[in-house]
């Protein structure tokens, strides 16, 4: 009978360890979508020198890599409220523009929003990681 509840135990003790496996490699499956829609983001402000003239291809490229957080409720909505002068979009990145005498500065942040198994609401297991990268368009000499 004794071998019984330990054969028990210890398949329990290897169902949580698998969860917990799971769990992190979902988490860093969406950093690494976060991280590449950074990227990607950022390649395109460069290649169109400037955010206002590739809105378009931006929501284009994040609609194929898949990459979608919740505007409204999600954390674009406090983020936009922290930063004064954060522009945040629907697809959930966010961008601060800052313009000097040798150029424009963006500041692209993309968000990755970690809740494990819907507990969020029961225990508050949830939160978010912003992910920044920035890129300098230089003004051109006329």
């Amino acid at each position: 009978m004794r071998d019984a509840f330990g054969g028990a135990f210890m398949i329990k003790l290897m169902l949580i360890f698998l969860i917990i496996y799971v769990c992190f490699i979902a988490v860093a499956l969406n950093y690494a979508k976060a991280f590449k829609a950074k990227n990607g983001i950022i390649d395109l402000i460069e290649k169109y020198e400037g955010f206002d003239i590739c809105k378009d291809q931006i929501d284009a490229y994040l609609s194929k890599i898949s990459y979608n957080v919740a505007a409204q409720s999600g954390p674009t909505a406090s983020y936009a409220a922290d930063k004064p002068g954060t522009e945040c979009q629907q697809q959930g990145y966010c961008i601060m523009e800052t313009i000097d005498y040798s150029g424009t500065n963006y500041v692209v942040t993309t968000f990755v929003q970690v809740s494990f198994f819907g507990f969020d609401n029961l225990a508050g297991i949830s939160f978010t990681v912003p992910i920044k990268g920035e890129v300098r368009i230089p003004i051109k000499n006329l």
